[in-house]
C-alpha cells in the first residue's frame, strides 16, 4: 500500500509549495512506495518500482522474495507508459499470490502469481489516473481492493478487478485514504482532501460523512489506523501543517505539538503498537521515531546524500509484520530503498537495480598474472574480478555514491595494483583490490570559463 501519495503541491499557510521532482532518469526519480507482503516474516516478499536506466524506458514493477537483497523485473503483461505509484497486496497473499499496482495514467495492473506476470484490469474503472491503493477483507470474507483517482474518486473491486464500484464521488480528490484494520467488523474507510476535509464511511463505502473538524488545517498527506482501532479508536493523520491524532474513532483530532516539523509527509505505525507504542514519521528531509505513542520524538539518523533533483526525499515507511521481534522497517526514498533491522538505529541501502549499465572496464597491467578487472556501473557502484572475469564481487566499501564512471588500474611502488575510479567531483582509490576505497573530492579544478 502506498500510504504516502505523490504530492505535486502542498497547500501550506495559504501559500503553494511545489515539490520539484524531476523524472529524467535514475537516480533522479523516486522510489515512491515500498509494500510488504502481509506474511513478510515467512515469505520475505517486498514490492516497489523504479524507472529503468535508459530515459526512454518506462517505470517497472519490482518484486523481491529475499527481503529486498535481490529483485526481479518481470514485464510480462506490462504495457504501461507512466510511473507506478502504489502497490496493494492481498491479505490472503500466502494463498492467492495477488497484488495490484497503480499507475499515474495507465490504471491498475494485477498479478495473481506474485509478480511474475501481470494483466490490466481497467475495463470498468472510471479513470486510469490513479495515486494510491489498499486491500482488505470484507464481512463476507472476500478480498476488496481500493484505488483512488488523482483527479478524484475512490473505487472498489470485490472480484479482483473484473468490475469496479465508485464509493467516493469523482468530485472528491482523496489525497490520502486508509482502511480500518478491523474493516470486516466496522467497515471503516477514511479519506482526506487537500483542504484538510476528511470523509468517513462505516458501511464499507456505501456512504460517507464529512468530518469538518480538520477542515482548513492543511493538506492531508497520510492516514493510519492503530492496529487495535476497534477498541481504542486511535487514528493518526499527517498534514502539511503537522501531525494529528484522534482517540475517538475520528470524531475529533488533536495536534501533536511535540513533533515540531510542519509538513509531515508520511506516518507509519508498528503492528505491535498496542505494546510497543512505536511510530515513525517523515518530513521531506527528516525521519522521526516515537516509542511512546507520539508524546516525544527523536530524529532518526540516516546517511543519505540528498539529490538536488528533489526537495522531497522520504516517501514511504513500512514495518515488517513481525516488527516487535525482528525490528525490520523499510524506507522508500528519492535516493533509493533502505532497510533497518534494529528499529531505525542503522540503515542499509538495498540495490534495486541490477548492474546492467556498465560505464567502464579497466584491465590490470599484470592481467596475464593476476587476472584483475575493474568495472564501473551507473547505479550499482564498482565490481572487481580476480579471475579474468569468470566471477565478480561487489566492491563498494567506502563508496557512498554508487554512480561511477571512468576506471583505471595502474601499478604503484608495491606489488599490488592501484585501482582508480571517478565520480562527479570525486575520485576513488583502492590499494587492496577494491576491498576498500578512499573517496576524495576534486578541488581547485579549472572552471569551464577557463578551459
Amino acid at each position: 500500500m502506498n500510504t504516502c501519495n505523490r504530492m505535486l503541491s502542498f497547500l501550506c499557510f495559504g501559500f503553494m509549495i511545489v515539490s520539484k521532482i524531476a523524472h529524467a532518469h535514475y537516480p533522479h526519480d523516486a522510489h515512491e512506495f515500498i509494500t510488504l507482503s502481509p506474511s513478510y516474516s515467512t515469505d520475505n516478499t517486498v514490492f516497489t518500482s523504479q524507472k529503468q536506466g535508459a530515459s526512454i524506458r518506462p517505470h517497472v514493477a519490482l518484486v523481491s522474495t529475499t527481503r529486498g537483497f535481490t529483485w526481479e523485473f518481470n514485464p510480462v503483461g506490462m504495457d504501461n507508459t507512466s510511473a507506478f505509484n502504489s502497490a496493494a497486496v492481498s491479505p490472503n497473499y500466502a494463498t492467492d499470490n495477488t497484488v495490484f499496482m497503480t499507475t499515474e495514467n495507465d490504471g491498475v495492473y494485477r498479478s495473481v502469481d506474485g509478480g511474475i506476470s501481470w494483466s490490466s484490469v481497467n475495463q470498468e474503472l472510471p479513470t486510469r489516473r490513479l495515486n494510491s491503493s489498499s486491500a482488505t477483507v470484507d464481512n463476507l470474507g472476500s478480498v476488496n481492493f481500493f484505488v483512488s483517482g488523482s483527479t478524484g474518486g475512490l473505487y472498489k473491486t470485490g472480484d479482483s478487478g473484473v468490475t469496479w464500484e465508485t464509493v467516493l464521488a469523482a468530485d472528491v480528490i482523496a489525497t490520502a485514504f486508509a482502511i480500518s484494520p478491523s474493516f470486516s467488523s466496522d467497515g471503516t474507510i477514511l479519506a482526506g482532501e487537500s483542504t484538510g476535509l476528511m470523509h468517513i464511511s462505516i458501511d464499507g463505502g456505501a456512504s460517507f460523512t464529512q468530518i469538518t473538524q480538520l477542515s482548513g488545517i492543511g493538506y492531508i498527506t497520510d492516514i493510519v489506523f492503530s492496529p487495535d482501532y476497534l477498541s481504542s479508536g486511535v487514528i493518526y493523520t499527517s498534514t502539511s501543517v503537522g501531525l494529528y491524532r484522534s482517540n475517538d474513532f475520528g470524531a475529533t483530532f488533536t495536534k501533536i505539538e511535540s513533533l515540531v516539523a510542519d509538513l509531515i509527509y508520511t506516518i507509519a505505525i508498528s503492528p505491535g503498537y498496542e505494546t510497543d507504542t512505536t511510530l515513525f514519521a517523515s518530513s521531506p528531509t527528516e525521519i522521526y521515531k516515537s516509542t511512546d505513542a507520539g508524546i516525544s520524538w527523536n530524529r532518526v539518523n540516516i546517511d543519505i546524500h540528498f539529490s538536488p533533483q528533489s526537495n522531497i526525499h522520504f516517501f514511504d515507511i513500512q514495518f515488517s509484520d513481525n516488527y516487535i521481534t525482528d525490528q525490520i522497517v523499510y524506507l522508500a526514498a528519492f535516493e533509493g530503498v533502505y532497510l533497518s533491522s534494529d528499529g531505525g538505529n542503522s540503515w542499509f541501502q538495498l540495490d534495486t537495480r541490477p548492474p546492467d549499465l556498465i560505464m567502464g572496464v579497466a584491465v590490470s597491467p599484470n592481467f596475464s598474472q593476476d587476472g584483475v578487472l575493474l568495472a564501473s556501473t551507473y547505479g550499482s557502484g564498482l565490481f572487481v574480478s580476480r579471475d579474468a572475469g569468470n566471477t565478480w564481487a561487489v566492491a563498494n566499501t567506502g563508496v557512498s555514491n554508487t554512480y561511477t564512471y571512468q576506471v583505471e588500474i595502474r601499478m604503484g611502488t608495491g606489488p599490488d595494483p592501484i585501482l582508480v575510479a571517478s565520480q562527479q567531483n570525486h575520485t576513488l582509490i583502492s590499494t587492496d583490490y577494491g576491498a576498500s576505497w578512499t573517496r576524495s573530492k576534486v578541488t581547485g579544478a579549472l572552471s569551464k570559463e577557463c578551459i
